[in-house]
Parts: structure tokens; sequence; C-alpha cells
């Protein structure tokens, strides 16, 4: 990813707000793994962290939609 003192003219900004969005992504692509981790977990309740999990992959979808102009 481009250092910001990289940043010279609205190609390079836009750029690297196309990158941050697709690291966005991948993170919410990691968290759906995550929550299939959990829920192979058999030894305790884990449904409000889910939960949480859910949510937070959903906001992360939706940003990296917003910043990659992408229809996911």
């Amino acid at each position: 990813m481009a250092e910001l003192k990289d940043l010279t003219d609205a190609e390079a900004v836009n750029n690297q707000v196309e990158r941050l969005g697709d690291m966005i992504e991948l993170n919410a692509d990691y968290m759906q793994d995550l929550k299939h981790q959990i829920k192979s977990l058999s030894d305790s309740n884990y449904d409000d962290l889910l939960k949480q999990v859910d949510e937070a992959q959903h906001l992360m979808y939706k940003a990296s939609q917003k910043l990659t102009n992408q229809d996911l």
C-alpha cells in the first residue's frame, strides 16, 4: 500500500481508497472463517459473540462496497 506521501494526484488517491476497500473485504472474509470456527466449538454457547462478529462483518462488507464501488 502506498504511503500517504506518495499520494500526488486524484488517481493515486482513488487507487489508495480502492486498495483499502479490498483490504477491508479480505478482513470481512476472515470474519466468515472465524464464524465457522466458532460454530464448530462444542463446549460453550457463543451466540452473542457470533451476533457481534456477524454485524461487524456486515459493516465491513458495506464499507468495502462503498470504497470500491462494487455491487456485493
